[in-house]
């Protein structure tokens, strides 16, 4: 205003000055003298975007491959590979913590590779575990190789969804998602991969086991669901990746007793 009062040469402190200075600047900036008198709409603070909902695979398709899938007793192949690390294909039969992959065609997001695509079948990933969210309902599946040679992965999640936020969990963490609640002292397990959450569940008599399989499964929310007076067991490996996943597990978990362990041991 200052520069356009003295292109003009006018007295920005004189009353009719102002007028005239600010009338310049209107036009300069377009405005015309409706606009000026227009009621100004009411500004709103800015609202963060609202989180997009988690990727996973179709409801319906997650369910029916599941309900499709055979009994872990009913494969000698997978039988033999369950025995080789010392769990017992029956317990994992009778809790339902795993299946044997269907021979029916399989969902297009239950392979690997592009442009051509291999199944989970082709791949030798058979062996299949549900994954849950921190209400304890099932959201996706999780393909583990069983076989001879060298696998493209040990383990697979559907291709183009996300898994953040999906742990396996045995029935008793199931009940404890579900309800928010556990009896009274029982400890819950966390455990890093397919075969160790296996071994687990079969060697602790008592509590909640719980499987991570990658970064970002333990979340704050799942934390929340933990009643706290129990405490928690981490049992994932000691390098750099279990490090990791303990890390996350405390920090998701502020007001339970933690407890990392090694061989069994505190």
């Amino acid at each position: 205003m200052d520069l356009i009062a003295m292109a003009h040469n006018l007295d920005a402190g004189d009353k009719e000055g102002f007028k005239r200075v600010l009338a310049i600047g209107a036009d300069l900036a377009g405005i015309t003298e409706a606009d000026r008198h227009a009621p100004r709409a009411p500004t709103r603070p800015l609202q963060p975007p609202k989180p997009k909902p988690p990727e996973y695979p179709p409801d319906s398709e997650v369910k029916a491959l599941w309900e499709s899938a055979r009994p872990v007793t009913t494969d000698t192949s997978i039988i033999r590979a369950l025995l080789e690390r010392g769990i017992d294909p029956d317990k994992v039969e009778g809790a339902d913590l795993a299946r044997v992959l269907p021979v029916a065609p399989l969902p297009p997001w239950a392979g690997v590779g592009a442009p051509k695509v291999r199944t989970w079948a082709d791949t030798g990933h058979r062996l299949l575990f549900p994954l849950y969210d921190y209400h304890g309902a099932m959201q996706s599946l999780r393909a583990r190789f069983v076989g001879a040679g060298e696998p493209v992965a040990k383990s697979l999640a559907p291709k183009g969804y996300q898994v953040k936020g999906l742990i396996l969990a045995c029935p008793v963490a199931l009940q404890l998602l579900r309800a928010g609640a556990q009896a009274e002292g029982e400890p819950v397990y966390i455990a890093e991969g397919e075969p160790d959450y296996l071994t687990v569940r079969q060697t602790r008599k008592d509590g909640a086991v719980i499987g991570i399989t990658g970064a970002g499964a333990i979340t704050p929310e799942l934390g929340k669901r933990i009643p706290r007076g129990h405490t928690v067991f981490i049992l994932t490996h000691h390098d750099q990746a279990g490090d990791k996943y303990a890390g996350a597990i405390v920090a998701a978990l502020p007001n339970h007793r933690i407890v990392r362990t090694k061989n069994g041991h505190e």
